[in-house]
C-alpha cells in the first residue's frame, strides 16, 4: 500500500482543490501582469459624452482625459458619435447658456433684496 493511499480521501480532494486554486491565482496574477500594459479601449455614446459635460461630472471627464494621457485609456471614436455630437453641441451650448443665465438672474435678485 502506497502513502498515499492511506491518505482519506476527503482530506485527499481538500489538498488537491486548495492546490488547483493556488495553480488558478498564479496564472491570474501572472495575466494581470500581462494585461497592465494593455490600455482599455473606450467607447463613450453621446450621451455620455453630453452627461460628462455637466458641471457635476466633469471630474470624471478629467479622470478619463487623465488615463487617456497616460495611456491607460484609448478612445475609440466611431464617426457616428463625431456626427452626433455636432449636431447636438449647440443644444448643448445653449441649454448652458439658459442655465448660466437663470443662475445670473437668481443672484443679482438675492443681491437686491
Amino acid at each position: 500500500m502506497s502513502p498515499i493511499d492511506e491518505i482519506p480521501d476527503e482530506l485527499f480532494e481538500q489538498y488537491e482543490d486548495e492546490y488547483y486554486e493556488q495553480v488558478w491565482q498564479e496564472q491570474i496574477a501572472e495575466k494581470r501582469k500581462e494585461l497592465e500594459d494593455i490600455p482599455i479601449n473606450l467607447i463613450i455614446d453621446t450621451n455620455w459624452w453630453i452627461y460628462l459635460t455637466k458641471e457635476e461630472n466633469f471630474q470624471f471627464l478629467k479622470l478619463i482625459a487623465e488615463k487617456i494621457n497616460t495611456g491607460e485609456f484609448r478612445l475609440l471614436m466611431p464617426q457616428q458619435i463625431i456626427d452626433e455630437w455636432d449636431n447636438n453641441l449647440n443644444k448643448t451650448k445653449e441649454s448652458a447658456r439658459i442655465i448660466i443665465k437663470g443662475q445670473l438672474k437668481m443672484r443679482l435678485e438675492l443681491v437686491n433684496t
